[in-house]
């Protein structure tokens, strides 16, 4: 294994963060940056994610790993500023027959960094995050299901998460924020969204 196949592990292990790498018991992060790999390289490290994140996701039928890779996929998404990683996971959404809670996660996780993507291709994202708003309003009128890979037995499904009663107000509390967000990256200009402060701080 030479350097950059060490790094490599080591950048792919943790999606490409510097911020996950610096976490820990054992900070990898300055073990990372004496590898002084090229930013070129990590771009092809972080395509190479991307395609093999939604490989994944094609092929796992496990709704508690889904969620996870979803998580993952729009993580890289974000660093790679590609919106298009968002919209993939809208269509998976929109597309698939998936339970009331994996669907939940989907609009969270679409939700969580909305404004960064707004930042970069405003028109798209307030088009995905529509989307994802009046997808999560039509969950609010249907039965809710929770796949069995959550939970394995019925008592444990009346526990913190996946009780019809606390996933049907997470929803009506997620309508409330997103909307809020969906109104605030379509009314906002990007550079409204993050001041220059903020850009310094968070926009690579």
């Amino acid at each position: 294994m030479n350097n950059y196949d060490e790094a490599k592990e080591i950048y792919i292990k943790h999606g490409g963060s510097y911020f996950f790498m610096d976490r820990g018991d054992v900070p990898l992060f300055q073990k990372y940056k004496s590898f002084n790999v090229p930013k070129e390289l990590e771009k092809q490290w972080d395509e190479e994610m991307f395609n093999n994140y939604m490989e994944e996701i094609e092929n796992e039928k496990n709704m508690d790993k889904l969620w996870i890779l979803f998580s993952a996929f729009v993580g890289i998404s974000t660093k790679m500023h590609r919106v298009s990683g968002l919209s993939y996971v809208m269509d998976k959404l929109l597309t698939s027959d998936y339970d009331t809670f994996t669907n939940l996660k989907g609009v969270e996780i679409i939700f969580k960094d909305i404004k960064y993507f707004a930042y970069y291709e405003k028109d798209k994202t307030v088009e995905i995050a529509k989307k994802a708003l009046d997808f999560l309003k039509d969950l609010q009128d249907k039965d809710i299901t929770v796949s069995k890979d959550y939970y394995p037995n019925k008592e444990s499904r009346e526990g913190a998460f996946f009780s019809d009663e606390k996933i049907k107000k997470r929803i009506e509390d997620g309508i409330k924020e997103y909307t809020a967000k969906y109104e605030e990256i379509k009314n906002k200009t990007p550079e409204e969204l993050f001041p220059e402060f903020m850009r310094k701080m968070f926009i690579k």
